[in-house]
């Protein structure tokens, strides 16, 4: 499929032996409010649904209790790094948060990163999931997880572990995160999936590893999932847009399992 084919965070899944179609849609996890807007289409593929699959469940009443549970690693992070590392990363914290690493020695570095990446929006921020549990909801659909928080929270030690936190943050540092900021909402705002994906590739080409238990694992595990959860009922599934194309994105990974998938534009 062409690349000009693909500008669409939508697209509709069918055939095989789903009775009725499914939407797969690419969110994006963090946005400034006066940046977000629901595109019309996403409300009507939700009208069209029966559930909502969100990447995990996130209005599950017991899902901050959950958070919290697996938000902590086995070790502290400055039990695994050397002195000179550890005072990298408190003063990085102090700069972003204003909490020194002592306070949070034990949480996972990836939780840490969105605590920080979170301080780099100069805005209130938005969250696409939390709109599609509300317009799930208001139909009286439920919302599931494709994994469960204990799942999702156990890849993040593999993605970015404590013996990696501070070469990642002198990495982020080296970007101008209002930059990548801006990219991200223009690829968002054009819905360019390719261009999004392409984002992801740089971190691809600086941490091989982290970018297959990020990407590539986590979508063949919830593609190998979907058939039974499509079969049962029309489902509406979001996961961040990274997820969607590629060689070993979620669209390409569906067709391979013989689903016809193909853009909506509204």
């Amino acid at each position: 499929m062409a690349q000009k084919q693909q500008n669409t965070l939508l697209w509709k899944v069918e055939g095989k032996n789903l009775k009725e179609a499914s939407y797969l849609f690419g969110t994006v996890h963090m946005i400034c409010a006066d940046s977000f807007y629901m595109p019309e289409k996403v409300k009507k593929a939700i009208e069209k649904t029966n559930q909502s699959y969100l990447e995990i469940n996130m209005a599950s009443p017991d899902f901050a209790k959950e958070a919290q549970l697996y938000m902590k690693g086995d070790k502290t992070i400055s039990s695994q790094i050397s002195n000179t590392e550890s005072t990298y990363i408190d003063s990085i914290l102090k700069q972003k948060v204003g909490i020194p690493l002592t306070k949070v020695d034990s949480i996972k570095p990836l939780i840490l990163m969105s605590m920080m990446m979170q301080q780099d929006f100069k805005c209130p921020l938005v969250s696409f999931e939390q709109e599609i549990v509300n317009l799930t909801h208001k139909k009286n659909q439920q919302v599931y997880g494709l994994s469960s928080v204990q799942e999702q929270y156990s890849f993040m030690d593999k993605i970015v572990s404590a013996k990696d936190f501070a070469a990642v943050l002198a990495s982020m540092e080296a970007y101008n995160i209002q930059d990548m900021i801006k990219d991200v909402y223009e690829y968002y705002k054009k819905e360019d999936v390719v261009g999004l994906n392409k984002m992801m590739e740089v971190f691809n080409t600086t941490n091989p590893d982290a970018y297959h238990y990020l990407l590539t694992v986590r979508n063949n595990l919830w593609v190998d999932r979907l058939p039974e959860i499509m079969q049962k009922d029309a489902t509406f599934i979001a996961v961040g847009s990274a997820h969607l194309s590629g060689d070993t994105g979620m669209i390409k990974l569906l067709q391979a399992k013989g689903y016809k998938v193909t853009p909506v534009f509204k």
